[in-house]
């Protein structure tokens, strides 16, 4: 087996918990088994904690033994760092301390997964002081995303032309779906170097075999519980917005107009109640159990439900518990934002897959785009409109029926042949493909 060197630079790493951790921690742990020497190079675990990286020791288990882990404390460091102009001020030390692995180790190739995006920044100086090839991972795609919102057109234009700058120095990049993949090469194509379609890979997040039972085995209880594991945007609520935020919203900037309430529980709720009033089954039945962060603007969507007593909120729990209560579920809830006419999502929320791999229905309020073609492949899943109540309520009676049938109970709905594509042993493997792919084109040359 050919053995060559991987330095992989990621932000979020284990034990920082959420979807940006495990995809580079899961590349990091299968690479060695396809021949690539690992290093990671990464935060400390001191830093103060947002909702996107509470602390999750499970999902360091094991890694420690089998890759070199290189922390770096970002509040303090033993050197004066180098100052590398495009990083913030606390990302200098990690910085420097890429640098210093890429000059003393000359790693066959340096992976930069991102969010986030200044992470770019590395490019330059690392092309000044090795032949590595670089390759840029984008979890998300970056300024071709719909969801973030930027101060104003300005920064939106900055961060394009930021992308477009990377895409352009880089040796590789790997997108995490098809759909982002093709919409980078219709956008950004006609201005990158005439061989550069073939540099781009794209790699979908996926789950861990060993984390799922995989087995047909479910005891359906008085109750259908459905479930929700992650993070909730009621900031984007109405009832959650000042005059303020409202008056600054006029000033910025996004890349498409989309409806953000779409990724919150308020329609969901909406469409419960009104069938909870019409079907006294259906009001026995169903309750809403939400796993992940809470805030004020979760509680007051939850408060102005009028099922409030149906919901329970559990915040952040391991990612072990969180795959256990996936399990255990009667039914999963994957929202998505409301798109314009003919607009594709360019996302795949990170849970889609686990919540494949638990064999549990989902209840998908997902626009068109590469997610809702996943859950009709795999099957087992209720598709409606995000933003629509009167879609959800359609959805959500249809679940309800199957569900007091038993038609659910042993899970013969979900295709595991499609399951078995997302496993992560199998994105290793393409992750080692493109990787050769890579060093076997020319390299990039500093301009």
């Amino acid at each position: 087996m050919p053995t060559d060197s991987l330095l992989i630079v990621a932000w979020f790493f284990p034990p920082d918990g959420g979807a940006g951790s495990q995809r580079p921690a899961s590349f990091a742990r299968e690479a060695p088994g396809h021949g690539w020497r690992t290093t990671v190079a990464t935060r400390g675990t001191g830093h103060d904690r947002g909702r996107w990286e509470t602390r999750d020791d499970s999902l360091l288990a094991g890694l420690e033994n089998i890759i070199d882990i290189d922390r770096v404390e970002t509040s303090t460091t033993d050197e004066i760092p180098t100052v590398i102009d495009g990083l913030p001020d606390i990302a200098h030390p990690l910085g420097s301390r890429v640098l210093h692995l890429v000059e003393r180790d000359q790693p066959s190739v340096v992976l930069l997964t991102m969010s986030p995006f200044w992470l770019s920044a590395l490019v330059e100086p690392i092309r000044a002081c090795s032949d590595a090839r670089i390759v840029i991972d984008l979890r998300d795609p970056w300024a071709l995303d719909y969801w973030p919102i930027y101060r104003n057109k300005q920064r939106l234009l900055n961060q394009q032309k930021q992308m477009l700058d990377a895409l352009a120095a880089v040796d590789g990049v790997i997108m995490n779906t098809p759909g982002a993949r093709d919409d980078l090469l219709r956008t950004f194509g006609d201005q990158l170097p005439e061989d550069f379609e073939p540099r781009v890979g794209v790699i979908e997040n996926g789950f861990t075999r060993n984390d799922f039972p995989m087995t047909s085995e479910f005891k359906r209880g008085s109750t259908l519980e459905i479930v929700h594991a992650g993070t909730f945007h009621c900031e984007h609520l109405p009832c959650n917005r000042s005059l303020r935020s409202r008056i600054s919203g006029l000033r910025q900037a996004s890349r498409m107009k989309i409806d953000r309430t779409g990724r919150t529980p308020h329609h969901l709720l909406d469409a419960a109640r009104v069938l909870a009033a019409r079907d006294p089954e259906f009001d026995r039945h169903v309750r809403f159990r939400f796993i992940g962060h809470v805030d004020e603007s979760l509680h007051r969507c939850i408060r102005n439900s009028g099922i409030a007593e149906k919901v329970t909120l559990d915040g952040y729990q391991s990612h072990s518990d969180i795959v256990g209560a996936m399990c255990d579920a009667g039914a999963l809830f994957l929202p998505g934002a409301g798109l314009p006419e003919g607009v594709e999502d360019l996302i795949v929320p990170g849970k889609t897959y686990e919540y494949l791999a638990s064999l549990r229905p989902i209840l998908g309020a997902i626009d068109r785009g590469d997610a809702r073609c996943l859950l009709e492949r795999a099957g087992g899943s209720y598709l409606c409109e995000p933003c629509s109540p009167d879609s959800i309520q359609k959805a959500l009676k249809a679940l309800h029926a199957d569900w007091s049938s038993g038609a659910l109970d042993d899970g013969s709905f979900r295709d595991r042949s499609v399951l078995a594509e997302y496993e992560r042993s199998r994105l290793a493997s393409r992750l080692d493909e493109h990787l050769r792919v890579i060093l076997e084109l020319p390299a990039r040359t500093t301009a």
